[in-house]
């Protein structure tokens, strides 16, 4: 499981929707949860919040051009990788965090990806859970 830590910057609430938006060390990450402040006394602007997303929900972009609905968008730096005959564990740096993704060793095979790479790990929005 992937942990960020961050601060609540802003909420849009649509009946029992949240769209959160939490500042991580000067990025923005989207939360959508089914919970708002009125069932939930813990959301609000400036509320410390851990950001968790499974290792399998990231998905791992080399390149640029991200003309793509998925709003968070986390550039990081691959540090090491565990190569398995069907998965490979990709882990990287994302500013003072490490994050771990699990993407097929195919998939790892076609971004033609190496040691320092750049890339950017990708997640949508109702796939980040978070917590105090």
């Amino acid at each position: 499981m992937n942990e960020l830590k961050g601060k609540i910057k802003d909420l849009l609430i649509a009946g029992d929707l949240c769209l959160l938006s939490i500042d991580i060390q000067g990025f923005v990450v989207k939360a959508l949860i089914i919970e708002t402040p009125a069932s939930n006394p813990n959301l609000y602007v400036d509320a410390s919040v851990r950001v968790l997303f499974k290792e399998t929900e990231v998905i791992l972009v080399k390149g640029s051009d991200l003309q793509i609905s998925i709003q968070n968008r986390l550039p990081c730096l691959v540090k090491s990788v565990q190569r398995g005959k069907i998965l490979s564990r990709v882990l990287m740096q994302f500013d003072a965090f490490s994050l771990a993704a699990l993407i097929t060793t195919e998939a790892w095979e076609a971004l033609n990806l190496h040691i320092d790479d750049q890339v950017w790990a990708l997640v949508k929005a109702n796939e980040v859970m978070i917590s105090s």
